[in-house]
Order: structure tokens, then sequence, then C-alpha cells
């Protein structure tokens, strides 16, 4: 197996200078230009991501997204809707309290129709 290193190879309108070797590239650069890379790499795998800290709703924040109005918010909040207190005010994590909502949700419960005898 030859393992003499190909010729350097520029990108067009690059100062990067990039050498194949068994298979494995490389790669030539100022440390400007490294972490010009490193910093585009973090940023593209980041951008996908979603937050990890639940995004926390006002009291009409919380009506928007569940389609209430403000007296009926107020009536979940008596009811036991969970929320943080910041203060005087309320937040409301979405997703606590739709799982509170479907906790709460009435299953009517269907009686069995007794059988008609036969005459």
């Amino acid at each position: 197996m030859d393992h003499t290193p190909a010729k350097p190879r520029r990108k067009s309108g690059d100062d990067t200078a990039a050498t194949m070797l068994n298979g494995l590239q490389l790669i030539v650069t100022t440390p400007e230009q490294l972490q010009q890379i490193v910093s585009d790499a973090v940023a593209k795998a980041i951008a996908n991501t979603k937050p990890t800290t639940p995004t926390l709703l006002d009291m009409a924040g919380l009506g928007r997204a569940l389609g209430l109005s403000a007296p009926s918010v107020r009536k979940l909040i008596r009811a036991g809707a969970p929320f943080l207190s910041c203060g005087d005010l309320k937040r409301f994590d979405l997703a606590a309290v739709c799982s509170w909502l479907a906790s709460r949700r009435n299953t009517p419960s269907v009686e069995p129709v007794p059988e008609l005898e036969a005459s």
C-alpha cells in the first residue's frame, strides 16, 4: 500500500489545503478558519433542537392556547389547574395544564339497557 501523501488540493476560493491519506482527509487551516468551521457545525447541530425548559404562559396566553375566555381560565385555577407563582403573578406550563385537564376528563358512564322481555 502506498503511504505517500497526495499533493494538497485547494478548494476554489478557500485557503484550506486538503490532503487524502489512506482514505482520511487531512486539512491544514488557520485557527480563525477552524473557529469558523466549529462555530458553523455547532450552530447547525443546535438549530434543530427543542428547548428543554417549558415556555410559561400568563393567564391570557393560557386562554389563547386553550381557546378559553379569562373567566374560564380563572375557573380552571379555582378547580386546581397547576401553575407557578411568580410573586403575585401566575404562570402556566401548557403541557402540565393539558395533562391535568386530561386527568379530569369526564367519561360518561353508560348504563346497560335492560333487555326487553319477550311477551
